[in-house]
């Protein structure tokens, strides 16, 4: 439960490969690195205003949750800090990774405020979300990048093809 688990092709060979995270959604990982940037959703119910986050999961971290829900600095002391963190709501859920930049989609659109859905872009060293793409329903059911274009899968069952 909140754990990332690692195991051989075959089953055998369980482990932890980090812990403490409240509901990873989706994971993309940079060419070349085992550390997987995660989407991880905040605590729908008992906290006021909990934020989402995305994380780059290294072996062992441990992010504390349900201890930390980062709503209350002091109970997250100690734990691993999130690679960014967004309002509540924000539900960042599909990602992938692609030149030094996550993309990202949003059930609700930026703050969780509906009127729908959208895709955001991130640079790594910043921490600002930029719409690419807007006006979806909930496009969450899937994120993928190939050949310079970046497909968004929405739950009305249509995929959608953007040159990025």
């Amino acid at each position: 439960l909140y754990d990332i688990l690692t195991f051989r092709a075959n089953g055998t060979d369980l482990r932890v490969f980090a812990k403490g995270m409240r509901q990873p959604w989706q994971f993309a990982f940079q060419p070349g690195s085992n550390a997987p940037f995660v989407t991880d959703l905040g605590q729908d119910s008992g906290a006021k205003n909990p934020p989402d986050f995305v994380l780059h999961v290294h072996h062992g971290d441990n992010y504390g949750f349900p201890t930390c829900n980062h709503t209350v600095a002091a109970n997250c002391q100690g734990f691993t800090k999130p690679f960014r963190s967004f309002g509540p709501h924000t539900d960042l859920m599909g990602i992938a990774v692609h030149r030094g930049t996550l993309y990202m989609t949003s059930f609700l659109g930026k703050g969780g405020k509906g009127p729908g859905g959208e895709v955001f872009t991130l640079k790594l060293n910043s921490h600002t979300l930029k719409p690419l793409v807007t006006g979806f329903v909930a496009p969450t059911v899937g994120l993928g990048l190939h050949h310079g274009y970046i497909y968004i899968g929405e739950l009305t069952g249509q995929v959608y093809r953007v040159k990025i």
